[in-house]
């Protein structure tokens, strides 16, 4: 059990993100006072970061809620189809409700 009684749930359960296989990732970076950047990512780096969404568990809420700096946003697509997306800052899953701690799996 994580912190103040969280229960570590898988990342892409967390997320609602059901079936990955076969998606392409975009990135974003978003900046509060540039705005967004897309970020151009290679295949590699794309099938990096699905595995590790794959092997992520959320491990609790955490008090943070600034993002001072900006937050990458990562959308996973099948064609044309959004599957949903995630928000990472300083390592932590922003979410509208606040912040999640993350860790990798083994």
């Amino acid at each position: 059990m994580g912190p103040a009684g969280f229960i570590p749930v898988s990342l892409v359960d967390f997320c609602k993100l059901d079936d990955l296989t076969g998606t392409t990732v975009k990135a974003w970076y978003i900046d509060c006072e540039s705005g967004p950047r897309e970020i151009s990512l290679p295949q590699k780096d794309q099938s990096l970061i699905l595995y590790d969404i794959q092997h992520s568990m959320v491990t609790g809420k955490v008090s943070a809620t600034d993002t001072t700096g900006g937050y990458s946003d990562y959308s996973f697509y099948r064609g044309d189809k959004c599957l949903g997306s995630i928000s990472i800052y300083d390592g932590l899953l922003y979410c509208s409700d606040g912040m999640y701690s993350i860790e990798r799996k083994n």
